[in-house]
């Protein structure tokens, strides 16, 4: 018997500087790990019609999809997962843990500390390298999760996240 594969769009939710991180939930599979928010894609919904909807759901804030980033899949020990990631704007509201134990605005040269779900490593690793150039990315997270330092500089304008 094969492995259920779910296709995930996930937000890459940015803000001065800043992405928003989503911290998963107690009692739920990989709780406690960090993750980019978002969910599965229902049939013949779109990644972007699912990233809209999730968030709406899950962080009761309103978003308009930019920009598809490259996919990722997966292979946990019960599922694989395929990640789309789209970069995202908020429209209308203010993000709200509704079913996260947390979420957080991370400058984007912090975002390889956290400790992400293992699906997300290479999410945050492709976005790293995309947004800081493969080499002036300040981290390199590898397939494990494991972030590695590297000398960059300061970014033009300094994040000033949002609460």
């Amino acid at each position: 018997m094969g492995l259920v594969h779910l296709s995930v769009a996930c937000a890459v939710i940015e803000r001065a500087g800043c992405v928003l991180a989503a911290q998963r939930a107690p009692g739920r599979p990989r709780s406690g790990a960090w993750e980019l928010p978002g969910g599965k894609i229902d049939a013949a919904e779109s990644a972007e019609a699912a990233v809209v909807r999730e968030i709406g759901e899950e962080l009761g804030c309103t978003v308009r999809a930019l920009e598809r980033l490259g996919r990722r899949t997966h292979a946990y020990t019960d599922l694989t997962v395929t990640l789309i990631p789209i970069r995202c704007e908020i429209v209308a509201g203010e993000p709200a843990a509704l079913e996260h134990a947390a979420i957080r605005w991370v400058p984007i040269e912090e975002l390889a500390s956290l400790d992400w779900s293992a699906a997300d490593v290479a999410v945050i690793g492709d976005y790293i390298a995309g947004r800081f150039g493969s080499e002036g990315a300040n981290t390199k997270v590898d397939r494990a999760g494991t972030a590695e330092p590297r000398e960059v500089p300061a970014l033009a304008h300094p994040a000033r996240c949002g609460s």
